[in-house]
């Protein structure tokens, strides 16, 4: 009896010949994944999601493509993230601070820069600004009609 308790828990074991393995080992460090701060979101009613104002159907849609992005970020390191392009889910870009048109709710360094990352199948962009020290990512505010910035022509 023993011998088939003791298979059984073998059995059960997690091991890289069956599915439920989890290689911890190939996993990034939790400290260089990415984390999330919305402590600075601007109040400006048109750079959050009180642009929406009384449509809840539309804000519902962007809420659901923040959520998508967030989670893609979250799964991966900046590095892995700086190989993509602007337009690819989850890629980002970088503007100077001058080319944003509100004032965030934190009074950042003029010379630092803004990442942009898109989301909602590019409809949408979330504002960010990097920590120098830690892979945290500052939620600055959001573009829901394209006028939270320059866009360039």
């Amino acid at each position: 009896r023993n011998t088939s308790v003791n298979r059984r828990k073998q059995a059960a074991i997690p091991t890289r010949d069956n599915q439920r393995y989890f290689d911890l080992e190939a996993e990034p460090p939790r400290s260089k994944l990415l984390a999330f701060s919305f402590a600075h979101v601007t109040k400006k009613k048109n750079y959050n999601f009180s642009h929406f104002k009384s449509d809840a159907r539309k804000e519902n849609d962007a809420r659901r493509g923040l959520d998508e992005l967030m989670q893609e970020l979250s799964r991966h390191t900046l590095l892995e993230l700086r190989g993509r392009s602007k337009e690819s889910f989850g890629g980002f870009e970088r503007i100077p601070r001058a080319r944003i048109h509100f004032h965030p709710s934190w009074n950042f360094p003029e010379d630092e820069n803004v990442w942009i990352f898109r989301f909602k199948s590019s409809d949408y962009r979330m504002l960010c600004i990097k920590d120098k020290k830690r892979e945290v990512l500052y939620i600055i505010g959001f573009d829901f009609d394209f006028s939270a910035y320059d866009h360039g022509s």
